[in-house]
């Protein structure tokens, strides 16, 4: 028999048990999701107890009775894992299996695994798969300000270079 890992609380869009990261990220999902066509949900664990990672994080996705334009991001920090369950609408729309993968392993991999550094993690993988998805279906997203980025509405004018007298 395997060991029965709990449903943690889901609180909006996040269920951090890790206790892994901060208020700061947790607000800027929820802005994410105003905005995107795709809703993120981000669950962190220390460890799964030995259960596979993938068949955890879609099991996460039944319990929590997400649906076809939701993707489920895992973390599992203690066991260096992560996952991704992807609802139908988000792959038949908006962003390929394949092309998740991808941005976990160019946006994701390197600030988990070797910096430790999850808000950014989750923040660079959040906005590309958002930023690929506004693509996707022709819109534009407004992401700056979210995760830490620049927000380039600030100030939009170009900089005028000083005259150079060569």
């Amino acid at each position: 028999s395997t060991v029965e890992t709990s449903v943690p609380y889901l609180n909006g869009n996040v269920a951090d048990d890790a206790g892994v990261l901060s208020d700061q990220t947790v607000a800027d999902i929820a802005t994410l999701n105003e905005r995107s066509s795709v809703m993120f949900t981000v669950a962190t664990r220390h460890f799964l107890g030995g259960q596979e990672v993938q068949s955890y994080c879609d099991n996460l996705f039944s319990a929590w009775n997400l649906g076809p334009y939701d993707m489920l991001l895992l973390l599992v920090v203690g066991e260096e894992r992560y996952a991704v369950t992807l609802g139908s609408g988000v792959t038949d729309y908006y962003v390929s299996a394949e092309q998740v993968n991808s941005l976990l392993s160019s946006k994701l991999r390197q600030p988990f695994l070797l910096e430790r550094d999850y808000d950014g993690a989750v923040g660079s993988f959040l906005l590309s798969v958002a930023s690929q998805a506004a693509r996707a279906s022709g819109e534009t997203i407004s992401t700056g300000g979210l995760f830490g980025t620049e927000s380039y509405q600030a100030n939009n004018r170009a900089e005028i270079a000083p005259y150079d007298d060569f």
